[in-house]
């Protein structure tokens, strides 16, 4: 799922590969790889992409708005500015 929430959030972004691939400190090959389901991204990896998308994890990974188990009054929301 992740896969295809990349290459979703980045056309919605207006972004290339490259693009993208720059914003977050990877190669844009990696990118590719990440959307073709070739290669997994590391959890940092993942984080920089919600940060990048302004979304959270769970809605990355898996699509969904919140997740299943949690109420939404409890979802941290790690922002761009974090220094994590």
């Amino acid at each position: 799922m992740v896969a295809t929430q990349i290459t979703r959030l980045r056309k919605e972004a207006g972004l290339s590969q490259a693009e993208l691939a720059k914003r977050i400190g990877v190669s844009a090959s990696a990118i590719g790889m990440y959307e073709q389901r070739r290669r997994s991204p590391a959890i940092d990896v993942i984080i920089a992409l919600a940060q990048e998308f302004d979304v959270s994890l769970d809605h990355l990974i898996t699509g969904s708005e919140f997740p299943r188990s949690i109420s939404k009054d409890i979802i941290i929301h790690i922002p761009k500015s974090c220094p994590c």
